[in-house]
């Protein structure tokens, strides 16, 4: 699933991303925003690159860097990008 995959090139980028809540189990609100990004430009086709650097979660505008929200649109970005690949393959087998 493109959402998971998401996770680990946002790691990849930056350790220290906090993307689970303290129980380790729910999102934090970056997993959170992470995730609505890789939802949002699996919906609408449009790389979430494209929108604002600014993250808003349940109305609220985080408190992050720029910087950090691009990351997370790339990782986005790439895992949605990563997922259509592999999809794509599937879907459409080489004939022999």
């Amino acid at each position: 699933m493109a959402r998971a995959g998401a996770r680990p090139g946002a790691w990849a980028e930056d350790s220290q991303l906090q993307l689970y809540g303290p129980d380790g189990y729910h999102p934090s609100e970056f997993g959170t925003y992470l995730t609505a990004l890789v939802v949002f430009e699996g919906i609408s086709g449009r790389d979430a690159g494209t929108l604002p650097a600014e993250a808003i979660v349940a109305g609220q505008t985080l408190s992050v860097s720029p910087g950090r929200v691009r990351l997370l649109q790339r990782a986005a970005h790439a895992a949605v990008a990563r997922f259509s690949a592999v999809s794509s393959s599937a879907d459409h087998p080489r004939r022999q």
